[in-house]
């Protein structure tokens, strides 16, 4: 079997590396996840104007990158767009009829994408790559298949169990987490408050089930 492998020009004396030709640059990972839904509550409880909710997500490259115009490795706002989708439409936060946008992003790697308000209630918010953001070394643009160049989060409250539903089946689930009979998949770690914890208070007691 041949592998179609390039070797970048060495420099004596120098690292180099090995890449196998034609690897479109892409999204390895993200925090949170690619398909995370935020189960917990979307407004403080003793201040319904106080309002919850995801508002950044890192994003990790497979290679370096740089913008088109630029040619930095600098991405701003002008590298990203973000909608709020449900069965395939656009739509807004269920609770404000708002949308968010690109603020601002920091970081080089990872880049953290920060959105002018949370992520939709209800909804599933993609925040997409566009294709002024290269591969630094060859200078193609991000690949565009399935979820390579876009990170989509879901907001809804009491699904525990990440099944893009709210039932009885969460309260199962998070009971079974507290008593340590289910083990929550990476990358949570314990004690698992991206799932528990639906006041946000940072405790995970009973208090938070009289929420589901």
């Amino acid at each position: 079997m041949r592998i179609n492998i390039a070797i970048l020009p060495i420099t004596p004396g120098a690292a180099y590396v090995f890449k196998f030709a034609g690897t479109p640059l892409r999204i390895t990972s993200s925090s949170p996840p690619n398909l995370f839904v935020d189960p917990l509550q979307d407004r403080d409880p003793s201040d319904s104007n106080t309002l919850y909710g995801i508002q950044s997500v890192s994003i990790t490259f497979s290679a370096a990158v740089k913008d088109s115009t630029s040619g930095s490795a600098t991405l701003t706002a002008n590298n990203f767009q973000v909608r709020c989708t449900k069965n395939g439409a656009d739509v807004t936060d269920l609770q404000t009829g708002l949308t968010p946008s690109i603020s601002t992003v920091t970081g080089t790697g990872p880049y953290t994408v920060h959105l002018s308000r949370r992520i939709c209630l209800g909804a599933w918010t993609e925040i997409r790559v566009k294709s002024n953001v290269l591969d630094a070394a060859s200078g193609t643009p991000i690949a565009t298949n399935d979820y390579d160049n876009r990170v989509v989060l879901g907001f809804l409250p009491m699904d525990v169990n990440q099944d893009y539903q709210v039932s009885g089946d969460d309260i199962i689930r998070w009971v079974s987490i507290t008593s340590e009979t289910f083990t929550p998949p990476p990358p949570f770690a314990a004690p698992y408050v991206e799932y528990l914890d639906q006041k946000r208070n940072g405790i995970i007691a009973g208090e938070d089930i009289n929420s589901l």
